[in-house]
Formats: C-alpha cells, structure tokens, sequence
C-alpha cells in the first residue's frame, strides 16, 4: 500500500540514486526474479501485472539441467522488466543459483533479456501465513531462510533490489471491523514483516515492502514504481560501459 520506511531507511530507498555507478545513462531493463511459497499467487500476480503493463509471450527458459524458469517481461514507467518466476527450493540449490546467475549474465544468450545478472527479487508472500501477531509463522520462516540466504550470501543479490509484496491482505479483515481499523491493520502488516527480512540488509542493494490484492492489479503499482525507480538509477544496460 505504501513505502515502509522501517525498511525503506535501513535499506537506503530513498537514497537509492545515490548508489548507482556514476554512469549518465539510466537503466532501461532489468532481470529480475519472482518467487514464493506455494499458493501465494505467484501465478495472479504476473498475470496482474501483465494487465496494467502489458506483456510479452510467455516463454519457458533452462538455465541447467532439469531447471528453468518461466519468463514473462512488462514494460512498467517505460522500463522493460523481465521477470522468471522459478520454484523458490530452486535458490536453495547452490549450483542451481549459480548456474541462473551465469544464464543471466550470458551476453550469447538469445532468450531476449540484458545479461546483467540478478538486478531484482520480488518476493511474494502470503497473508494467510501471518500469526495472530502478523508475523510470520515459523514453517514459513523457516521455509523461506534457506533459499533466500543461500541466494544471498553468495553475492547473488549484492547489485539487486528486493521487493516484498504481502499478498491477500483483504484476509486480514476481521468481522465488524470498522474501514479505518482494517486499513491500520494493512499498514502494520507492511512494516512488521519488513522488519523480519532486516538481515538482508547487507545483502541486496535496496528492499522495500508493500501488502497488496493480486486480483486488484493497481495495488502493486506503488511497489513496481519503487522497484524501477531503484532500478533505473543504480545500473546500466551495458556492464561494460
């Protein structure tokens, strides 16, 4: 719904134009990963997505033997986005990762995407996974630390934005519950899970997190202008300008 600035300020969101490589131009695509646990709505998200800003053929990808990825890209604020959504116990295979990140720094590859690497991860997690606290419960967090630490502590991420998206928040209302408890509730949300995912600070460029519905498209429009706007003063198409 909106920047959480207990992340945003930990992670250097708004000064993001800050850390870029000095270079005049700004980035006009990217690569950049979507993945989560199972029933998150991975699938409704890219299709939403889609909706707002239009997309390309969906293609499957290999990047190893028995991997691949499913690529779909957007074109979000005139920035071309290619997303590969890939099953999350994927990350957590360490030759795997590796042989995504040389798949999408590959300048020979001939899939239609910039060979720049990993520039971004979203991360979609499910509103239904909350405790009662709205933290997230601990198979789940267990569940996602493997992957996501195997992904990031192998530099994986280091020049990467991560985008949190908390999806199903609608589930988070409760009977009788007046419009401006529940909208107070979604905001909560959005900061207390952003606080979970601190110790990624080290390990990606930038984070943020935003809760949105996947079935109502134009609430992850906040998190993908926060994601471009990242995106396109930290890098360039051509690493080896």
């Amino acid at each position: 719904m909106c920047i959480r600035d207990s992340i945003n300020a930990e992670y250097g969101g708004g000064a993001a134009k800050e850390m870029g490589n000095g270079a005049s131009e700004m980035r006009a695509e990217a690569n950049v990963l979507v993945v989560g646990m199972a029933q998150c709505g991975k699938k409704t998200v890219l299709d939403a997505l889609s909706e707002v800003y239009g997309a390309g053929e969906t293609t499957n990808v290999a990047y190893a033997a028995s991997k691949g990825a499913v690529m779909r890209s957007i074109t979000p604020m005139g920035m071309k986005l290619n997303l590969f959504k890939l099953p999350l116990q994927d990350l957590a295979d360490g030759a795997a990762f590796h042989s995504l990140g040389q798949f999408l720094s590959d300048p020979k590859n001939s899939e239609g995407f910039v060979p720049t690497g990993v520039d971004g991860v979203i991360l979609i997690l499910d509103a239904a996974d909350l405790a009662s606290d709205y933290k997230l419960q601990p198979k789940v967090v267990k569940a996602l630390e493997r992957p996501l630490r195997n992904m990031m502590i192998k530099g994986g991420c280091r020049n990467a934005a991560l985008l949190i998206y908390v999806n199903k928040y609608d589930l988070l209302r409760k009977e009788k519950q007046s419009e401006e408890d529940y909208m107070s509730v979604v905001s909560q949300v959005g900061n207390i899970v952003a606080a979970e995912f601190k110790w990624c600070a080290p390990l990606v460029m930038a984070a943020n997190c935003f809760t949105i519905k996947a079935r109502e498209p134009r609430s992850m429009e906040d998190g993908i202008i926060w994601l471009c706007s990242v995106l396109a003063h930290t890098g360039v198409d051509n690493p080896n300008k």
